[in-house]
């Protein structure tokens, strides 16, 4: 497994070689194995690239989560978070898709493989609502929409969030 995994990192564009990647580590694939099988790839086509997808790989929900992380990455933004805790004070926890921890904004992947399995958008909704009152701000990333779409409303809001937050536009470095 870890040599298709670096074998797609190495052929595909992050948004579609991040969810291979993602899946190797969700199965226990150690990073050093690719890492290793990268190291003995000097020269090859693409080796650069899957050095950041290995590197960039994360635990992971869904393909379509990892995908978009690849996405944000490719727009210029910091690379998000995967699978953060929230929790609340009555004890409880839920878990946000996509984020920013330090700027408590997250992003929550919607398409049909969510409602599936056992979601449901009422639940969603309520999740968003509880977000506020811990101080988060929740924004949807639906399949349906475009890529175009979805990284306008992941640029709108970060920028947003980051000016709320340090008192400055963020500016890439």
């Amino acid at each position: 497994m870890a040599r298709t995994a670096v074998d797609c990192a190495r052929l595909f564009r992050l948004p579609h070689a991040l969810p291979t990647v993602d899946a190797a580590l969700v199965i226990g694939v150690p990073r050093t194995d690719m890492e290793a099988i990268l190291s003995e790839m000097a020269g090859y086509r693409g080796v650069v690239q899957a050095r950041l997808a290995v590197e960039l790989g994360r635990l992971s929900g869904s393909p379509k989560e990892s995908s978009y992380r690849g996405e944000v990455v490719e727009e210029g933004l910091p690379m998000p978070e995967t699978l953060i805790s929230l929790d609340f004070p009555d004890g409880s926890r839920r878990e946000v898709d996509l984020g920013y921890h330090e700027l408590r904004l997250g992003y929550e992947v919607h398409g049909v493989a969510k409602y599936s399995n056992g979601a449901t958008i009422a639940d969603e909704e309520d999740k968003a609502e509880a977000a506020t009152t811990i101080g988060w701000t929740l924004h949807d990333l639906r399949t349906s929409e475009s890529r175009e779409e979805r990284m306008r409303t992941v640029s709108r809001t970060f920028r947003r969030a980051w000016l709320r937050r340090y008192g400055q536009p963020w500016t890439p470095e």
